[in-house]
């Protein structure tokens, strides 16, 4: 039974009235802004003899490394050892995936299946209490449990469960439904448990929402909400030799039959090393895994070493004609929460997300220069409204992918300055145009305001906020962490209000019809009775009758010294005050108007221009903080800041050669390459621009004939762009990375390592499959990675890979401040080009050349003086530039 838009509002005002009352929700975690995601569940099992050669553990992991956008907060892992096990292997924890689980722990969880959880807390607090898979020990042995979702029923459900006299320990839902499993069905039980009965009767007890894995000693049950709220799906694990020649996308089923116990196989036992259950399919290809198909609604399924069977189907509810009651998939796992890569419903989420760029665009067209996104929930979208507008999709913002969700709260100045600290701006793609910028939501309203004032400041004409889905307007409560009515902004101001409060010249949404729209486009079911979506925090109809319980919880001076070679970058800043920053029109690079007063300080016209002045090895981070780039520290310079302003104190001059000139000056040049932030200014010039002008000169210097151009991200896309736009072959995202790796991660197995897994990237299958393509780096060390990335688009249907190198090969290594290894670790002293394209399994690999990296880096120098230019090439041709002392 659905509510109309006044029950609802009746109930959630009731609700409200509530919210002192300490409820299951109370100390979850508190959200800033923006929307949090739900938890993911993953499961292995083992198929065949077991032991198996299956690493049950490292499998279990790297799944939920794929999954973890899907909760931060804790994570755990529970495995069997099979059939004669009285015990569980258990290990959970709070944090990151990569800081619970370590070598030595990985080594303890062994077993022949496992099932795990990464979390964030919709019901009950952020504490390890609460961490899953939950345990439970019985009589017929111990049992795990993994969920994603929330029951909206879970007060009766807490109430049925204590008056059997069962004690519960948390608020969590997860060890409600824990408890409710050890209950006998209604119908009784004649030879020990009958599992499939007990999850039959609780997905009676209980419709909606949520998505299980359950694990018994040799077994592990899957089972799905009958409405389908939340996403789980079944994949298979491909013998390595299955692998290598497999053309297989990982979209379409393989060959498979049901055998005589109704055993979902492959043609012979070779063909499948395991099978693995997950809340989504982004982690499969990296695992070594195929995509099979999602698990039904009301589904439950069984896996174990003989295969995946089908236990049963329990059906939706019937409204007052008989008719079975639509199922309702969450709309905002295409829309927010699921990663690009996954597949729901027979489609791509990326591909989703584009169709909504479209819609948008037909729904709420303007003219503008260029079209852009706020990375990386915006981009798939304003790839579509761009194809459709015929405006070109240019990069505006650069991401900082070193801040965390949370981080010191600013000073007031600082939040009145609307410091976008995650965020920096490509000023030089920005200044003076009109644009576009596509989000995929609106949620408090805190987030995009700030983005505004950045572009502005970077020297934006206009901003049109353009939103890939329509306005937020109810709470969720059935598993996503959506705030109230009040906080929601949807509720309180219209788009044009909206607009004015943000800063931005027009804003509009996408509407609730176009988001069906782009959602059903490409939906490979037709039949009404399987499509069905859940709108409810965009309209108010929930799926089924809510149960509420809520609640919502140097002493005086600095010193800046450069080297007189200017390897390392140094460059100043002026903090504006927030009058004068509002009404500039200064892009960030150029000077403003200033002179050097009577005591040698660099001041500006008056005191009220200038708040402070800071320095900094980059210039990233000046807009973002209320302050303008005004220079670089030259080369020898020592400069002195105090409250008075900023002043040269003296420059050193470099050493002079047998012929009396000075040396050149020898700016790093891998700093444009690789290191800096590509918001940065170095020379006159953004960072950014350079590496477009690299992939430029490589298209130039390397072409090749292919369907489209990608990089890998976010390293070669800047490159990419710029070869995209020499070579006319259009660029493509054909990688999702997950955000959650960090730099330090368990070491893999040796299947692992043989299936070259890309625990970082997952292949947009879609926009790769058949196709011939050419993938931009910004450079080959080791040759560690790309070799796995081009096996995980090869596993993803690329027709042809041809790699793209937009810097020279490494072939020296550096002693002034860069890591880079001995030259025997550096692959291009070992192998050509042509050995390396095999090594890796490319069709063919190239780099950009010495010479055409200085013409890229010098194309646009503000400075033609030659005594101002000189960039160290060392690690590149071995000239370093001084005699080094070994």
């Amino acid at each position: 039974m659905q509510h109309n838009k006044s029950e609802l509002e009746t109930k959630t005002t009731k609700a409200m009235e509530k919210l002192e009352i300490k409820g299951k929700r109370f100390g979850r975690g508190a959200v800033d802004s923006g929307l949090t995601h739900e938890c993911g569940v993953f499961g292995v099992v083992g198929t065949g003899k077991w032991p198996t050669n299956v690493d049950i553990a490292q499998t279990v992991c790297l799944g939920l490394v794929a999954l973890q956008h899907r909760g931060q907060e804790s994570a755990g892992i529970v495995t069997s050892e099979g059939n004669d096990s009285k015990n569980f292997n258990i290990h959970k924890g709070m944090g990151m995936i990569n800081n619970i689980f370590t070598d030595e722990s990985i080594k303890k969880l062994k077993g022949n299946l496992g099932i795990g959880h990464t979390r964030y807390s919709t019901s009950a607090a952020s504490e390890e209490v609460n961490c899953q898979p939950f345990v439970v020990h019985t009589a017929q042995g111990p049992i795990a449990l993994a969920h994603n979702g929330e029951l909206v029923n879970c007060e009766s459900l807490r109430t049925a469960v204590l008056g059997r006299g069962v004690g519960l320990s948390t608020h969590s839902d997860s060890e409600l439904i824990t408890q409710s499993l050890c209950v006998n069905p209604p119908d009784g039980e004649i030879n020990g448990p009958d599992w499939p009965a007990r999850i039959k009767h609780l997905m009676k007890l209980t419709k909606i929402s949520y998505s299980l894995v359950i694990m018994m000693k040799d077994k592990i049950y899957g089972v799905r909400d009958p409405y389908g709220n939340r996403p789980l799906c079944i994949g298979r694990i491909v013998p390595l030799k299955s692998r290598e020649s497999s053309k297989n996308s990982g979209i379409t089923n393989g060959n498979s039959f049901i055998n005589g116990n109704g055993y979902h196989n492959h043609m012979n036992d070779d063909d499948t090393d395991g099978w693995v259950i997950s809340s989504e399919s982004c982690g499969f290809l990296s695992i070594g895994a195929r995509y099979e198909r999602e698990v039904e609604p009301g589904e439950i399924v069984e896996l174990t070493q003989d295969g995946v069977r089908t236990i049963d189907i329990v059906e939706r509810p019937r409204d007052e004609s008989n008719r079975i009651l639509p199922q309702a998939f969450c709309i905002f796992e295409y829309v927010y929460f699921a990663r690009s890569d996954s597949i729901f419903e027979g489609q791509m989420v990326y591909t989703v997300r584009m169709e909504c760029g479209r819609q948008l665009a037909i729904e709420a067209p303007v003219e503008a220069d260029i079209v852009s996104s706020v990375p990386e929930s915006g981009t798939a979208a304003a790839h579509g409204f761009s194809r459709e507008s015929k405006i070109a999709f240019v990069e505006v913002l650069c991401k900082n992918r070193y801040v965390g969700r949370t981080f010191i709260q600013p000073s007031t100045r600082l939040r009145q300055l609307g410091v976008a600290k995650k965020f920096g701006a490509l000023s030089e793609n920005v200044a003076g145009k009109r644009l576009i910028l596509i989000d995929d939501s609106i949620v408090r309203g805190n987030t995009i305001g700030p983005i505004i004032k950045l572009l502005r400041d970077a020297g934006a004409k206009e901003v049109h906020i353009r939103i890939a889905s329509p306005p937020l307007l109810y709470p969720c409560y059935m598993g996503i962490n959506i705030p109230t009515k009040q906080e929601l902004i949807g509720n309180h101001m219209n788009p044009q209000e909206l607009a004015k409060h943000v800063g931005a010249d027009s804003l509009a949404y996408l509407s609730v019809d176009g988001l069906i729209r782009a959602v059903r486009t490409n939906l490979k079911s037709k039949n009404k009775s399987k499509v069905g979506h859940c709108t409810a925090c965009l309209t108010g109809k929930y799926p089924v009758e809510l149960d509420y319980s809520l609640v919502i919880m140097m002493k005086d001076k600095i010193y800046g010294v450069r080297d007189p070679y200017g390897n390392r970058p140094l460059c100043i800043g002026r903090i504006v005050p927030l009058k004068s920053r509002e009404s500039s029109k200064n892009s960030g690079i150029t000077n403003g108007n200033s002179f050097i007063n009577g005591n040698g300080y660099h001041n500006h016209m008056n005191d009220d221009d200038t708040d402070g002045w800071v320095i900094s090895s980059e210039s990233c981070g000046f807009l973002s903080i209320g302050a303008r780039y005004e220079r670089e520290v030259e080369p020898g310079e020592i400069v002195e800041l105090t409250q008075d302003g900023v002043r040269t104190i003296d420059i050193v001059e470099r050493p002079r050669d047998e012929s009396n000139r000075i040396l050149p000056q020898a700016f790093c040049i891998f700093e444009y390459v690789y290191f800096a932030r590509s918001d940065s200014i170095f020379e006159g010039q953004m960072v950014y621009t350079v590496r477009m002008e690299c992939g430029r000169q490589l298209a130039i210097e390397a072409p090749v004939e292919a369907d489209i151009v990608s990089s890998v991200p976010e390293s070669g896309t800047a490159a990419a762009h710029g070869f995209s736009r020499e070579s006319k072959i259009a660029f493509v995202e054909v990688l999702c990375k997950n955000r959650y790796v960090g730099r330090t991660f368990i070491q893999p197995s040796t299947r692992l390592r043989q299936l070259g897994v890309a625990k970082k990237f997952g292949a947009l299958s879609e926009n790769v499959a058949g196709k011939r393509l050419i993938l931009i780096d910004d450079s080959i060390v080791r040759g560690n990675t790309i070799g796995p990335i081009i096996k995980l688009l090869r596993d993803a249907g690329a027709k042809e890979v041809h790699i793209r190198i937009a810097s020279p090969p490494l072939l020296y290594p550096c002693y002034m401040g860069i890591n880079i290894p001995t030259k025997q670790e550096l692959i291009g002293n070992h192998m050509n080009p042509q050995e390396l394209a095999k090594h890796v399994g490319a069709d063919s690999l190239a780099y950009l050349s010495v010479d055409g990296l200085i013409r890229a880096v010098r194309t646009n120098l503000k400075s033609k003086n030659k005594s101002k230019v000189g960039h160290c090439t060392a690690c590149l041709t071995g000239k370093y530039p001084v005699e080094l002392e070994f």
